[in-house]
Formats: structure tokens, C-alpha cells, sequence
């Protein structure tokens, strides 16, 4: 009862906390999503921003209630907290192939993207042209895809099957014709993919290969024998090989002209190449506002409203910055860049109304402000000459 009437003062008082307890209900939702396959995975991907209602709720709860200094009031959240924690595992999140951290599986979604498969999709973001067609696996597709700005061949995206094309022991007339009507111009092979059967339950397409020899339609097995095929193969190029990695250029099926692979240096948008200096300048601000503070107290009536509001705000800012950036392509510092010397801007005009936090753990606080400023610009932009140059 208690809890209750506590509950119902607080949404009385601002309007606002219901939108939190919307989003919190979700996750009652999320639970009961776990008795269908399909729906399990909605309720996986909703689980992230589930929780941020769920611990922002409970945050102002437990500060507006007054009584924390009773031991009653922090086991109770305690308990609550903990059970909806661990209440997803506990009903099931997805089978143990999708935990990580975790090596390398073959097609276990999260656990199939490592390292040498975004060094495969940067290299193509940097190197080959946007939208080239490529056939490749399942995980591969969606990474090149996102990643490497190409465009996977697969009955899902209106073309074909590639599963034929990498199961076959050779390259015949049949697997010309499917070169042909994909239009496929590049071909990505993992030789990891012959060390375990798919753990998704397929490799390219959720239709399950045939077997002719047992006359059934179970998963097969890719061999060494069926991906070495298009290493031997006198039309195929090899134009990237790392690790187990290798990207193949078949534009001789279609009586294209060989892909030109661009000499960048690396990918559009690596943070080791433009965005250092960006970074560093929302540091150098962000250390500014954290050791000073308003030398005459702010007015604001309620602290949970006002945090509320930035919120929401900064959902709402980035959001459109987000649709910006989608709808342009822009790189972040397209964005990054105005936004930070607007706050800087903003920060250095409200410099004489700011001062530094009198309680600082260190001497000569103006010189470490300053100093940490300094260090914070010089070496984003030596790093920026350095990757340049490299």
C-alpha cells in the first residue's frame, strides 16, 4: 500500500513519469515475446531501450521516496531490480551461440562478426565502389551491406539464391547462368565456413540445400574442395585476401571491364583519420562544464523535471541528427564539427558567469584546466597529421 500510494503521489505531481511507466510496461511485453521464435527477437532488440525506462523509473522512485536510510526500503528495490534482471535469462534470451563475448561460430549471427570480417567490410567501403553486387553469406551480406555500402545478392533483395553457386564442386554452365542473372560482380569466401555447420540453420538462404545422394533436403556442409573452386578458376580475380577472407572480382562473366580497386587509405568516417579533433573538443568542453560551476545558483523548480526535459530534448536532437546524417550520407563531423563550435561558442560567452569548483582534488586548478585543453588539441591533431601521412 505504501508503495502504491508513493507511486500514485508521484505521477500526480508530474504528468510527465507516465511516459516512463509506458515504457516500462514494455518489458512484461518483452517476457512474454519469449514464446514465439520470431517475436523472441523483437524482444531481444527492444530489451535496450526497455531498460532505460525501467532504471529511470526506479531511480526517481528511490529518491523521491524520502526513506533511504531504512533497510526495508533498499531491500525491496534491491530484490525488484535483481528479479528483473535476471528475469530475461532466466526465461531465455536467445540460444547460448549468440552469448558474448565468444570465437568465432559460423553463422551465429553476433558471434560470426569479428574482426576479420570488418577488416573485409571497411577495406570494401574504402576500396570499391558503392552498391557493387557481392554474394556472400548470411552474415556477411548484412555486414557488407551496412558496412562496406555494397549491395548482397539474395532472393530477399528481389535477385537469387547464391547457395548453388558456392555448393557446386565446379563452376558449369548452370553456375555461369546464376553469375549472369545475378549480375554478381564480386564473391566473398570464408574458409572458416567449412570448419561446423551453420549454426543458424543455413549458410545463404533459409531454403535448405539438397542432398541428392541420402534424396533429402538436410544442411549440408560446405567443403574446402567446393570455396578452393574459385581460387582456380581462370576468370576470377582475387582483389582482397586476409586470414580466411577473400573477395573475388567476377566481372569477366559479364563482359564488365575489371573493378577498379580505389586507392583510399581507409574508410569514410574512421575515427582515426577526421574525427580526433572533433572528439577532443567535446572533451576539452565537457571537462570545462564538469570543473566549473554557475557562480550564482540556477532556479529550477524541480531537478527531476529539468533532467527529464534534457532528456527528451537529447533524444529529439539526436534523432535529427541521425536522419540528417542517414539521409545525406554525411560523415559525422559534418555535424559534429558545427554542433561543437556552437557549445564553444556558447561556453566561452558564459565564461564570466562560471567559475572553477572550489573542491577540486588538485592544485593550481586553472593551469590544469588550461594545460588539459592544450594537451587534449595538440594531440588529436598530431594524431590527425600522423594517420594522414601513414
Amino acid at each position: 500500500d505504501t508503495l502504491s500510494s508513493l507511486s500514485r503521489r508521484l505521477l500526480h505531481e508530474n504528468r510527465a513519469l507516465w511516459l516512463l511507466v509506458m515504457g516500462t510496461a514494455g518489458y512484461s511485453l518483452v517476457l512474454v515475446s519469449h514464446v514465439s521464435a520470431s517475436a523472441a527477437k523483437f524482444g531481444e532488440r527492444a530489451t535496450s531501450l526497455i531498460f532505460f525506462f525501467v532504471a529511470t523509473l526506479v531511480a526517481i522512485w528511490w529518491i523521491r521516496s524520502g526513506r533511504l536510510d531504512r533497510p526495508g526500503y533498499f531491500a525491496i528495490p534491491a530484490t525488484v531490480l535483481a528479479a528483473v534482471v535476471i528475469g530475461g535469462v532466466l526465461l531465455g534470451t536467445g540460444p547460448d551461440y549468440q552469448r558474448v563475448p565468444g570465437p568465432y561460430l559460423v553463422e551465429a549471427d553476433q558471434r560470426s562478426i569479428d574482426s576479420h570480417a570488418m577488416a573485409a567490410a571497411e577495406w570494401a567501403n574504402a576500396h570499391l565502389p558503392p552498391e557493387t553486387r557481392i554474394a556472400a553469406d548470411r552474415d556477411d551480406s548484412a555486414l557488407m551491406a551496412a558496412v562496406g555500402h555494397l549491395s548482397p545478392v539474395a532472393t530477399r533483395n528481389g535477385s537469387l539464391n547464391v547457395g548453388p553457386l558456392y555448393f557446386a564442386n565446379q563452376i558449369g554452365a548452370a553456375q555461369k547462368r546464376l553469375l549472369r542473372r545475378g549480375h554478381i560482380r564480386t564473391l566473398l569466401v570464408d574458409n572458416r565456413w567449412t570448419t561446423s555447420l551453420p549454426y543458424i540453420g543455413y549458410y545463404f538462404e533459409q531454403v535448405k540445400t539438397p542432398n541428392h545422394t541420402a534424396g533429402t533436403h538436410a544442411v549440408q556442409k560446405l567443403t574446402p574442395e567446393q570455396l578452393n573452386k574459385f581460387s582456380n578458376l581462370s576468370e576470377a580475380r582475387r582483389i582482397y585476401h586476409s586470414g580466411p577472407i577473400s573477395i573475388y572480382d567476377l566481372s569477366q562473366f559479364e563482359g564488365l571491364p575489371p573493378i577498379t580497386v580505389s586507392a583510399s587509405s581507409a574508410p569514410a568516417g574512421n575515427i582515426g583519420k577526421t574525427e580526433w579533433p572533433i572528439l577532443a573538443g567535446w572533451l576539452a568542453i565537457g571537462c570545462y562544464i564538469l570543473a566549473t560551476k554557475r557562480r550564482s545558483a540556477s532556479s529550477r523548480a524541480d531537478d527531476i523535471v529539468f533532467a527529464l526535459h534534457a532528456g527528451f530534448a537529447a533524444v529529439v536532437v539526436l534523432t535529427i541528427v541521425g536522419f540528417v546524417l542517414v539521409a545525406t550520407s554525411w560523415g559525422v563531423s559534418y555535424i559534429a564539427g558545427p554542433m561543437l563550435t556552437i557549445m564553444g561558442l556558447v561556453v566561452l560567452s558564459s565564461g564570466r558567469r562560471r567559475r572553477l569548483v572550489g573542491d577540486l582534488p588538485w592544485p593550481g586548478k586553472s593551469l590544469v584546466v588550461v594545460g588539459l585543453f592544450a594537451a587534449l588539441l595538440i594531440g588529436s591533431v598530431l594524431i590527425s597529421i600522423a594517420t594522414a601521412v601513414n
